[in-house]
């Protein structure tokens, strides 16, 4: 993709400013120019300088700097010998180098297309720092005229309006065009323009992982998967063969795979979030520092996330050559590692919330604390203690030994628990003036022994 300049102009920084990382130079004015360049001492120290320049040691590395200082030491050394005219040169090429790398910090919206997901048309739906909308016609215009109006104002393109022209359908098409009528997530950044995406991925999986958190029991029974464009598997057709030993007939079987249904946040689905603690969650998203326990909160929904997102059934609809005109029917996957991935992957979410210390007993705290927070009566909890306590062992048999042996309807319950126990954090830790592993701690005591 071509990429264009951000900025038409540079504010030159002040003499004041890089006057230390030219000192630190100094020494280098009266040898050759590849001996400056690569004299190690003299520029590791202008690096230094130059890092603590605001806003470039936060955003910029030594080695990166200390290459492009290289750079331009052995380009302004080679320009001329006379130590005034280097001294001259090298003035004006560190504030054009401080102006320039100062350019490329700035705030950014971030923009990420997502697959599978159905939201309310004209509707933004707002998860921590993170919009979830439709991208539309307009918003696809609005883009558009956007470029143009940089591209009017840059000197290099103003009056090429062949290029501009191009460069817009090429960009229409193959760029801003894609995104028209898809479900995107928008959120902000700070920082460099080259680690946008990478800085702005981090919060939008934490959004996508809060939505996922409000999980359907049947969600999976319809094929309700969800994420980032290109990190779900797309609903494709699969066909298969079948030949005989011998001679004869061979046969087929075709089938659609992978995410078959929308997860779609309805009117019911937005009354099931909210119900279940994401007015709760949305303010802990959306904080720029976290206490101890809204990490752990956080993080036990990553898990629970990446826990649904792992596909159990291939319920597909199916046809044969031999059968046309059969009724669509279902028909299960054959049994894999997804029910064992997810089992772990739950078993994980569950002691990232309930354990704090790693000398702890692990399956008895796990069960003792799922079942005080979910369940008050006697006999309820003794039967849910002895629960978490086998699919911890079978979690521990499948890490450990390869083991196998998880019911569908064990993973539905472990879920529908991992959720209980995460809502029942999101709710009430704010009461229980839970804000650190010492006051978790406490509490979990406190509780135990009434």
């Amino acid at each position: 993709m071509h990429r264009l300049p951000r900025k038409l102009g540079l504010n030159l920084a002040s003499h004041t400013e890089y006057s230390e990382i030219a000192q630190k130079l100094h020494p280098l004015l009266p040898l050759e120019a590849k001996k400056a360049a690569t004299s190690t001492a003299e520029l590791g120290q202008a690096v230094d300088a130059l890092m603590r320049l605001r806003d470039i040691g936060k955003w910029f590395g030594h080695f990166e700097l200390h290459q492009q200082l290289s750079s331009l030491v052995f380009e302004v050394w080679s320009a001329t010998q006379a130590h005034t005219d280097r001294q001259a040169l090298l003035d004006q090429k560190l504030s054009r180098l401080v102006s320039s790398l100062r350019s490329r910090i700035g705030s950014w919206r971030v923009v990420v297309p997502l697959q599978n997901l159905t939201i309310p048309n004209r509707r933004k739906i707002r998860i921590g720092n993170v919009d979830l909308f439709r991208f539309s016609k307009s918003r696809g215009k609005r883009t558009l005229e956007q470029i143009r109006a940089f591209l009017r104002r840059n000197p290099k393109y103003a009056n090429n309006h062949e290029f501009i022209d191009k460069y817009l359908n090429r960009t229409e098409k193959y760029e801003v065009g894609e995104l028209v009528g898809k479900t995107c997530a928008e959120t902000e950044v700070y920082g460099r323009a080259d680690n946008a995406f990478e800085e702005a991925l981090p919060k939008i999986e934490e959004a996508i992982a809060a939505v996922k958190f409000f999980h359907y029991l049947n969600d999976d029974f319809y094929g309700r998967y969800f994420g980032i464009a290109g990190r779900v598997i797309s609903q494709v057709r699969r066909v298969m063969l079948l030949y005989p030993q011998g001679s004869g007939f061979v046969g087929f079987e075709s089938a659609w795979v992978g995410a078959r249904s929308e997860f779609e946040i309805d009117a019911s689905r937005a009354k099931f979030m909210q119900a279940h603690g994401f007015r709760e969650l949305n303010r802990i998203l959306a904080k720029e520092s976290r206490t101890d326990m809204q990490d752990r909160i956080i993080s036990a929904i990553l898990w629970f996330a990446k826990a649904v997102d792992v596909v159990l059934k291939d319920t597909v609809k199916m046809e044969s050559i031999s059968d046309l005109g059969r009724r669509a029917r279902q028909r299960p996957q054959a049994e894999m590692m997804g029910p064992y991935d997810r089992l772990v992957k739950l078993m994980v979410s569950l002691e990232t919330l309930l354990l704090v210390d790693e000398n702890e007993p692990i399956a008895a705290n796990l069960s003792e604390r799922t079942a005080m927070l979910v369940v008050h009566d006697y006999q309820t909890r003794k039967g849910l203690v002895q629960f978490i306590k086998d699919m911890y062992r079978k979690r521990s048999g499948i890490i450990h030994h390869g083991s196998k042996g998880i019911t569908e309807n064990e993973l539905q319950q472990l879920t529908f628990l991992t959720q209980r126990v995460i809502v029942a954090f999101l709710k009430n830790s704010r009461r229980w003036k839970l804000d650190s592993k010492e006051s978790l701690q406490e509490w979990f005591l406190r509780e135990k022994l009434g």
